[in-house]
């Protein structure tokens, strides 16, 4: 990172305030700490073999080549993620207690009338260096986007996205991140449990 992170719990608040990600970035690392993951049931084997491929892409934040997959029907698994802008009084930001992330996260309990119960979109992800595949179901309408192009899909992750726009010095899409936390534009936020 840019800066050193800090102790304690994020405060998005002074973030976005001062604009530094360094108040929601913790300071130590957990490189060897194995991530925390809602399991679905579904196999990767599973979801190659019965998905139809929609869209590949490459993902800078999180290092990875991506494939976007829809499943069948019957493939189908709750979503944990809804849309929600960012400014949302419901969202409680937090750093994961099991994992390697440093970003804090976006997290809420309160599950709308309008959230989508299910999603058959999945997102692989193959990340080269250390060569791991992890897959994650994505809420339709970020598939949408992704399908899309669209530059206006809400983003997963946002504060790892503004800290890694940083690290690698790209001050466009830094501030683009920031500028979606401070209007408090959409973004993806997990429920809590997810």
């Amino acid at each position: 990172m840019p800066f050193k992170g800090t102790t304690g719990e994020p405060d998005i608040a002074r973030a976005i305030a001062e604009g530094t990600a360094k108040y929601v970035t913790r300071r130590e690392t957990r490189r060897n700490d194995v991530g925390c993951h809602c399991h679905s049931g579904v196999t990767l084997a599973a979801i190659r073999r019965n998905g139809a491929l929609k869209h590949e892409w490459n993902d800078p934040v999180h290092r990875s080549k991506n494939q976007l997959f829809e499943v069948p029907e019957n493939m189908a698994v709750p979503t944990n993620v809804c849309i929600r802008n960012a400014n949302d009084p419901s969202l409680v930001w937090r750093y994961e207690t099991v994992g390697p992330r440093q970003s804090a996260r976006a997290y809420t309990t309160a599950r709308g009338n309008d959230d989508p119960t299910h999603t058959r979109y999945v997102r692989i992800a193959t990340r080269l260096k250390p060569h791991v595949v992890t897959f994650t179901f994505v809420h339709p309408a970020v598939a949408k986007g992704i399908m899309e192009a669209d530059a206006h899909t809400p983003p997963g992750d946002v504060v790892a996205r503004w800290n890694m726009a940083l690290m690698k010095q790209n001050l466009p899409e830094a501030e683009r991140m920031h500028s979606i936390l401070r209007e408090g534009r959409p973004i993806c936020v997990y429920f809590d449990p997810c």
